[in-house]
């Protein structure tokens, strides 16, 4: 239900004007990109990092 209620809600802000300098992110690349951002914590595509250190080490 609440996936049905998001599509709904984005169908109608992308009917709407976006405001100028805004476009891009109702481009429909950055849209699938923002739908599989919202995604990664429930399909365990994140990683929690204790410090900086951690998080610079998990990048090499």
């Amino acid at each position: 239900m609440a996936k049905v209620i998001r599509e709904a809600i984005d169908a109608h802000l992308r009917a709407q004007c976006p405001k100028p300098g805004q476009e891009w992110f109702w481009s429909e690349l950055w849209q699938v990109a923002e739908h599989e951002a919202k995604s990664d914590p429930a399909e365990n595509r994140t990683e929690h990092c204790a410090s900086d250190a951690d998080f610079f080490a998990s990048l090499e």
